[in-house]
């Protein structure tokens, strides 16, 4: 997997304007998903500043929505331990119970992404 190629598409995703067609948490969901990977990916490269950049975007721009809500999560636990490992791991239980409702949703248009599949490592 070439994260950095991961890191501009999800970027191309998060600011993609949504269609006519999609609803306002449709359009959440896409967003939160893309942002909280190219979270991930950054902070995988090494980009600590530009991942936490992204985390205050995301705080920003909707605070309880459940991919931020598991990107501060995640965050909170790579800053202690300086491991990416262990931070998706510690997020791994979480997943389900805060976003399985949008895992779903999204998987109903296509995109399939399963709750623990949601923080991996290449």
């Amino acid at each position: 997997m070439d994260v950095n190629a991961a890191v501009e598409l999800y970027d191309r995703v998060a600011n993609t304007p949504p269609s006519d067609l999609e609803s306002a948490s449709v359009s959440t969901g896409i967003d939160g998903l893309a942002r909280f990977r190219a979270l991930l990916a950054r902070t995988i490269l090494g980009q600590e500043d530009s991942a936490d950049r992204e985390l205050r975007s995301l705080l920003e721009s909707d605070p309880k929505a459940p991919f931020t809500r598991l990107a501060a999560q995640f965050w909170d636990t790579y800053t202690m331990t300086a491991s990416v490992r262990a931070a998706c791991a510690q997020l791994a239980p979480d997943v389900e119970p805060q976003a399985g409702s949008m895992l779903v949703t999204l998987q109903s248009l296509g995109i399939e992404v399963r709750h623990d599949e949601l923080c991996v490592i290449p």
